[in-house]
């Protein structure tokens, strides 16, 4: 299969950034939850920690090596940090404000950045289930921490 820098693959590679953007602006600029907003970029830096770091331990090669240049534990596949990253946004939004026009709309990108890493051969669907896992458990995880340690600022459905 070779590779094209079709709108499909950009849409697909940018997504994650775009959602992070999007929970940083609620965040921030709509909702000026600044405390939330630390506890929100700390988990995220930990997820991402952790898939760098399972990365480096796995050693999981891509399903296609022939995309990446970079040799580092980006080579590797397992697991997918923009699975984590997706499904941390979309699990935030969902459990901090359950709307579920945002949920869905956060939902829909997810999955078409997923479906756009599977088609393209960067990720097995194993690698994108396990690391949509570590997102949702980390989103989860942020949020109850945003419960038990900064309300009222931000109501947990």
């Amino acid at each position: 299969m070779t590779k094209s820098l079709s709108m499909f693959t950009l849409v697909g590679t940018y997504v994650p950034l775009v959602l992070i953007g999007c929970t940083l602006f609620f965040l921030v600029v709509w909702y000026r939850f600044i405390s939330s907003t630390v506890t929100f970029l700390t988990f995220w830096i930990l997820t991402n920690v952790m898939v760098l770091g399972l990365k480096s331990v796995l050693k999981e090669p891509r399903p296609s090596q022939s995309t990446v240049y970079v040799v580092s534990a980006c080579q590797y596949g397992m697991p997918s940090g923009h699975a984590a990253n997706c499904l941390f946004c979309t699990t935030f939004i969902q459990l901090a404000w359950n709307q579920p026009t945002w949920t869905l709309a956060y939902f829909g990108l997810s999955l078409l950045s997923m479906i756009q890493r599977y088609v393209d051969r960067e990720h097995s669907m194993l690698q994108l289930v396990v690391g949509a896992g570590i997102g949702m458990v980390m989103g989860w995880c942020a949020v109850r921490r945003i419960k038990f340690t900064l309300q009222p600022e931000v109501e947990v459905a």
